[in-house]
């Protein structure tokens, strides 16, 4: 019977709680439209952008406007966009339409779209791979929707690392601008210039693209078809004919808006209840409905998760209750408490702020202290600088993000003393002064040697009178040599011989010669017969 009366109270306030709420769960009867949108302006290592920030930010209010649940991020790295992806492809699956819009860089190479994260470095274009994120993956992120799934692409712009990118493929291309697309049914890919040709960043706070689309997002009931050919048409007008947008994908023949005022209106119905709501206990609305989306799954860790949030709640004994009976650790009323208010709060540290380039040097010198390999710090978080944070993370059992953050400055800060890092920059001074010449010692100067005393002269003998000679002897000729015998002329080859001596030019060899005719080398079978007849 208690039960009972318990139960009919807990329907009795879940019927007041959505009477509460219905305001909030009206507008999310049209949250079957939900957005990403990305903008990416603060790269690393090329130069900044000017437009993606101010056109994500002008995008996503327009968004908001016509009544998307929006989700908004800037400057993101690869792991953070691939995060974000993925969480997003969570609630494309549940809406009826979901939108991604990314401004930024994107390349083709190979003939495959890649949008680039600020981290990027690209060195080779195979780093293309591991360093950038595909455009199948944001399609794929932005699937599944009921309706609608679209993918607004506006990165179209020159490829900034092409001077810098070595090619490790000759035969690799690398193109101009992005590559068509098929996207599946129900999905539009739209490019803020068709394949092959490249996007203006604009001179206005805006790129040419996103103004135009800001421009037909605020006109209502304008199919999504008609509104892409208005954008179209408004941005060759502005460019002078210099940048075509492109939609790729086909749609039903449903009329869709993106801009819809009557999407509220087949919303969630609600029944209005008499004024004995007045006398409903103080309960959170909020709490009834998380409670509402456990209640029926009986799981444990969700059963704690509503004690933690709510230690005073309306359901905190059922909570209890449940949990003995799934046979789970009940977590006692303190622990809730202590829990969210830790006895040694650390002061409020900016996690979301980009470092700058002497906080990233200071991160670099601090990494190294400790022994992470980074050489010189350059205030660049590249691939060695990511590598040592979530080695440093994973030592100190801190959450591995990989991240150059004021969380991880902060707390290498707590691990590395001043002491050691100022000694650790006196040690590489001293490295990187240069070793002073060792003296060579100079030879001493050589004395000039004396001159020679000059030598005396002396006076020449007297010649003596020659003797008187003998008259020469006559010499008897020699007796004249016999002619030598004349060699004997070769005779004349015939034309059979000289095919033979042609084909048995190796009984000519030295070999052959040595010895006996038929000894001394190979095939000279016919050496005798070579003799006669060639030689």
């Amino acid at each position: 019977m208690l039960r009972a009366r318990f139960l009919r109270l807990c329907l009795f306030v879940l019927s007041a709680a959505f009477m509460v709420a219905a305001p909030v769960l009206a507008q999310q009867s049209s949250g079957g439209r939900v957005a990403l949108v990305i903008g990416n302006a603060g790269y690393t290592n090329v130069p900044e952008l000017k437009n993606p920030k101010n056109d994500s930010e002008d995008i996503a209010d327009a968004l908001r406007d016509v009544g998307f649940d929006v989700t908004l991020q800037t400057d993101l790295d690869q792991a953070a966009m691939l995060d974000t992806l993925r969480g997003f492809r969570r609630r494309a699956q549940k809406a009826d339409v979901s939108l991604i819009y990314f401004a930024g860089h994107g390349i083709e190479i190979d003939r495959q779209n890649y949008l680039l994260p600020v981290d990027a470095v690209l060195e080779t274009d195979s780093d293309i791979n591991f360093e950038a994120v595909d455009l199948d993956t944001m399609i794929y992120a932005a699937s599944g929707a009921e309706q609608l799934s679209m993918v607004i692409v506006d990165a179209c712009r020159n490829n900034p690392f092409e001077a810098s990118m070595k090619r490790t493929n000759a035969s690799r291309a690398v193109g101009r601008g992005l590559i068509a697309v098929e996207p599946s049914k129900n999905t539009l890919v739209a490019y803020a210039a068709k394949e092959g040709t490249t996007a203006a960043d604009g001179a206005g706070r805006n790129s040419p693209y996103a103004a135009a689309l800001i421009k037909s997002l605020k006109a209502p009931k304008l199919e999504v078809g008609l509104m892409m050919r208005q954008v179209r048409d408004d941005v060759l007008a502005s460019t002078a004919g210099r940048q075509e947008p492109f939609v790729y994908g086909s749609l039903s023949a449903d009329k869709i808006y993106l801009n819809d005022p009557n999407a509220d209106a087949g919303g969630t119905e609600f029944v209005v209840l008499d004024d004995g709501v007045k006398d409903v206990p103080d309960t959170n609305a909020g709490e009834i409905v998380f409670w509402k989306s456990i209640s029926e799954e009986h799981a444990v860790e969700e059963l704690n998760t509503y004690l933690k949030l709510y230690p005073n709640g309306f359901f905190v004994e059922l909570a209890r209750a449940r949990i003995k009976r799934a046979g789970g650790q009940v977590l006692s009323p303190q622990e809730p408490e202590q829990r969210l208010v830790p006895n040694n709060p650390t002061p409020d540290i900016q996690v979301e702020r980009k470092l700058t380039r002497e906080e990233t040097v200071e991160l670099q010198e601090r990494l190294s202290v400790l022994g992470h390999n980074l050489g010189r710090a350059d205030g660049v978080a590249g691939k060695r600088t990511l590598s040592a944070i979530r080695a440093f993370e994973r030592d100190e059992q801190r959450p591995i993000l990989g991240l150059a953050s004021w969380a991880v400055l902060n707390a290498l800060r707590e691990k590395v003393t001043e002491p050691q890092l100022v000694g650790w920059r006196a040690a590489q001074v001293k490295r990187a002064k240069p070793t002073p010449p060792k003296k060579v010692k100079a030879k001493p100067k050589s004395t000039p040697k004396k001159a020679a005393a000059p030598k005396k002269v002396v006076a020449p003998k007297a010649v003596a009178a020659p003797k008187p000679q003998a008259p020469p002897k006559v010499a008897t000729p020699a007796p004249t040599p016999a002619p030598k015998a004349t060699p004997a002329k070769k005779k004349k080859l015939t034309a059979g011989d000289r095919q033979f001596c042609a084909a048995n030019r190796q009984c000519g060899t030295r070999e052959c010669k040595i010895g006996s005719v038929m000894k001394g080398g190979r095939n000279c079978r016919f050496c005798a017969r070579y003799y006669e007849r060639c030689l």
